[in-house]
């Protein structure tokens, strides 16, 4: 092809337009969009709770905290994950909530006789069967019951 006068004033400016443009599409990193992560979700463990519990209720703690998630796993298929045991409450921990379910109604089945309260929360359930658990009154065992419903909204 030959270049005439005329290709060349046309040519020069297209040119220099099309160099600007492709450098200004250039990223660099001051013009990279920030990555936006979503939260990762909350997931407490049965000690998180038993902690919490006695923060979210006033007190210091809940008494001899302790972790006896072998006495609970050892009943094999029930889903229990963690067993912590207070002075006020234990704390068992399942993977889901229908688990948990199954347990409480087990377990309110077998210690019917003794008057027992268990309650299920979520994919958590507290028990006050323990000798010390039982002096533990109607409303404080209300109270965390409600402080643990709290909880476990965060991490619905």
């Amino acid at each position: 092809m030959k270049v005439t006068r005329l290709n060349r004033h046309i040519f020069a400016p297209v040119a220099a337009v099309a160099a600007l443009s492709l450098s200004a599409c250039e990223l660099t990193t001051d013009d990279a969009r920030p990555v936006v992560s979503s939260p990762t979700p909350v997931r407490y463990t049965g000690m998180d709770i038993a902690r919490k519990l006695a923060q979210v209720t006033g007190v210091k703690s809940l008494g001899n905290l302790a972790d006896k998630t072998g006495t609970c796993a050892s009943d094999e298929g029930n889903g229990c994950e963690r067993l912590i045991t207070t002075d006020t409450v234990s704390v068992y921990e399942f993977a889901v909530s229908s688990m948990a379910g199954r347990w409480v109604k087990k377990m309110r089945e077998r210690d019917n006789w003794q008057q027992a309260d268990w309650r299920q929360v979520g994919r958590f359930a507290l028990a006050f069967t323990e000798r010390d658990q039982a002096q533990t009154p109607k409303e404080r065992r209300d109270s965390l019951e409600t402080a643990l419903l709290n909880l476990a909204r965060e991490e619905a």
